[in-house]
């Protein structure tokens, strides 16, 4: 049985991990920002404890939402209050512990949860930095990673252990993960692809294939005299992957280590550089592809260089398939930087086709960014800003704010339409919130598996299902099954073209927030 403790109740962490550092204060530049349409935000929980959710939530088929934590669980020496744990929360705000790391001396199951992803199984899947089988004297004594995968109800698997190989060719520190359409392992559904910041031939971080049973392939070695550290990756309708790098050179304005990188991978490991950033500036977060077929990305510095941003306010920016890189946005255009200031996390593409996302910092003093309020704003294809929501409006600078501070990081959107997100800062005890935001956007339907054939099984999340009536894939309807009122099964159906998912219920006609694609 899971633990049925809340995170609340978790005793104080450990200092922040380098790498997380790393990651959260690491990521060009016109454009107008404009005043935000009416919305809801409601706090729904206010942590007692520091805990530091990390990755955004995801919704599970029981239609509660899902994350992880860096600190909370077991205790150990290297983290004496806490290595990380999983836990669901409802959309309503009670939080459950699922499991906590490192509950025993040798962390196996690893520690330091860096994401969370649902597979097309139902399960969740999800990599650790730390712990596991394996370890690297100097580098990562206390084990170098692990995949993971966990039920609903909390039983926890350890897949696969990092640095199982000879100088630990398949990577250590593990990042981020994501399941591709392609099938493998001897699954119905896709394998996954993730990348580790070391490891592999150069010792600079590799991009890996794991399937759902734990099978490792390293697909291509990072080159530190290139570009390295990468964030998580992203698939697109063709197949190929692209991801941002943190760190790259590129023999001019960066010689060491500080401009960032966009590149291209096949889903065998064939790399091209798209974009070496030509000024010390490096990315943020994970790319996302837009409505037009574009990839949008942030950086937490670049553009305004004004009081507090001494290496810039940061930017928003876009890149085409073929490498075609457009600055959009710089923040802190606006007087007393009411726009934000130090983007955080990755844009989402909502349902209405527009990119979300959020900032570390606003019009408040900002002398240190994880102690600042933020924003929560859209941005359009052509680098048009809207201001959404400003945490702690009308506090005084650097005060706890009843409504969150600090790191927000990226928003998730629920088939409910609301957006939902987790602040490391603030709330009644100043440890952080969790909340949600209201803009009117209608419930819709969403799937596990984004492309396959016909034929091939399709899990649709969203919400209403008990009386469902039809469901049909850009037209051609198809057989289905409902499991949930959150929760139903369907199949590819023959003469299905790619397009939107509709599922008409009782309550009217759902449809998806972006395309199934109907592949050979």
């Amino acid at each position: 049985m899971p633990a049925q403790q809340s995170i609340r109740e978790v005793k104080k962490a450990n200092p922040v991990q380098p790498w997380k550092t790393a990651c959260v204060t690491i990521l060009l530049c016109l454009a107008t920002a404009i005043a935000a349409p009416a919305q809801t935000f409601t706090t729904l929980a206010s942590f007692s404890q520091s805990v530091s959710p990390v990755a955004p939530l995801t919704q599970g088929i029981d239609g509660n939402f899902y994350g992880v934590s860096l600190f909370g669980g077991g205790t150990q020496s290297f983290c004496p209050t806490g290595c990380g744990a999983i836990f669901k929360v409802t959309p309503t705000g009670t939080i459950t512990v699922l499991h906590n790391f490192c509950t025993h001396a040798s962390c196996l199951d690893g520690w330091v949860p860096a994401s969370l992803t649902q597979g097309c199984d139902g399960n969740f899947y999800g990599v650790t930095v730390y712990g596991g089988a394996n370890s690297l004297a100097g580098t990562c004594p206390n084990g170098c990673g692990t995949f993971f995968k966990v039920t609903l109800t909390g039983t926890f698997t350890t897949l696969y252990s990092f640095c199982s190989l000879a100088n630990c060719a398949d990577g250590y520190n593990p990042l981020s993960l994501m399941q591709s359409l392609n099938s493998g392992g001897g699954s119905v559904y896709g394998d996954f692809y993730g990348a580790t910041t070391g490891g592999g031939a150069n010792a600079s971080g590799v991009a890996f294939r794991m399937t759902p049973k734990g099978v490792q392939t390293t697909l291509f070695s990072f080159d530190s005299g290139k570009f390295w550290s990468p964030l998580r990756l992203i698939q697109a309708a063709g197949g190929n992957f692209y991801g941002a790098a943190i760190f790259g050179t590129n023999g001019s304005d960066c010689l060491a280590d500080d401009c960032g990188a966009i590149f291209r991978m096949t889903p065998n490991g064939t790399v091209t550089p798209l974009r070496i950033f030509d000024r010390p500036t490096q990315p943020i977060g994970p790319l996302v592809r837009g409505v037009d077929g574009d990839f949008y990305g942030m950086t937490a510095d670049g553009g305004h260089i004004k009081g507090n941003c001494t290496s810039g306010c940061g930017t928003a920016f876009k890149v085409s398939a073929g490498g075609t890189f457009t600055s959009l946005y710089a923040f802190c255009s606006l007087t007393n930087c009411t726009d934000g200031i130090f983007p955080n996390g990755a844009f989402i593409l909502a349902s209405d086709g527009k990119l979300y996302g959020t900032t570390l910092g606003n019009g408040n003093d900002c002398p240190v960014k994880n102690s600042c309020p933020g924003t929560i704003f859209t941005i359009t294809s052509s680098g048009a800003v809207t201001t959404l929501y400003n945490f702690c409006a009308g506090q005084p600078p650097n005060v706890a704010c009843p409504d969150g501070s600090g790191s927000i990081g990226t928003l998730f959107q629920s088939t409910n339409g609301k957006f939902y997100g987790v602040t490391e800062n603030g709330g009644s005890s100043n440890d952080g919130t969790i909340f949600s935001l209201d803009v009117g956007l209608a419930p819709f339907v969403t799937f596990l598996n984004s492309g396959g054939p016909v034929g091939k099984p399709v899990q649709i999340l969203g919400q209403g299902f008990t009386g469902t009536t039809s469901v049909s894939f850009n037209g051609t309807p198809a057989s289905f099954t409902v499991k949930s009122d959150t929760y139903l099964t369907t199949s590819v159906p023959a003469g299905a073209t790619t397009g939107h998912v509709t599922v008409t219920t009782p309550g009217g006609t759902l449809s998806s927030n972006a395309e199934y694609r109907v592949t050979p």
